[in-house]
């Protein structure tokens, strides 16, 4: 066995990082590796834009509008994994980091912000063949996201999800400026 870490021991890692302030106890297992990278880069994003996840701070509009953002990071994260013949259960993993990071909603109001930020998502993938900068931010969001993993966290990356986070409220006109 060669020395080289793949991308799942890189995802494995940063997970192990991101809980190494709140757990001793490491990730069981890819599907929780994901859902603790995509929970951590929701709850890094809404703080960034001043956003509280909590029911009476944010909208279930503006909370759908993190899972969307959520979604974008999570392509390059499944795409990788599954070249390497990663299984991901897509929808089960947007639920757990959404639930997670919308711990304070109710159970209804979880599932309508994961699926309506799921829906957002796909609705943005069928349009970027059109828009060419739909196209370049979602080129920005899956290289930061791949530097966030490939670094384990060791670099400034969570710094710049925000602002990436902050051009897509404005798309979806939940902030202006």
């Amino acid at each position: 066995m060669s020395g080289r870490k793949t991308y799942r021991d890189h995802v494995i890692n940063l997970a192990n990082r991101i809980l190494s302030g709140y757990s001793s106890q490491p990730v069981s297992g890819l599907p929780e590796a994901l859902s603790v990278i995509l929970t951590a880069i929701g709850e890094n994003v809404m703080a960034g834009t001043d956003q509280v996840p909590e029911p009476e701070r944010s909208t279930v509009e503006q909370c759908s509008v993190c899972v969307c953002f959520m979604a974008a990071c999570s392509v390059t994260l499944i795409s990788k994994l599954n070249d390497l013949g990663y299984e991901v259960a897509v929808s089960d993993l947007m639920h757990q980091a959404g639930n997670r990071v919308f711990v304070n909603h109710t159970r209804e109001d979880q599932r309508v912000i994961v699926d309506s930020g799921v829906l957002l998502f796909k609705e943005m993938i069928q349009e970027a063949g059109s828009s060419r900068k739909l196209t370049e931010w979602m080129g920005s969001v899956h290289n930061i996201t791949d530097r966030y993993v490939l670094t384990e966290g060791l670099t400034d990356c969570t710094d710049l999800f925000a602002p990436l986070y902050l051009v897509l409220l404005m798309a979806t006109k939940q902030i202006s400026v």
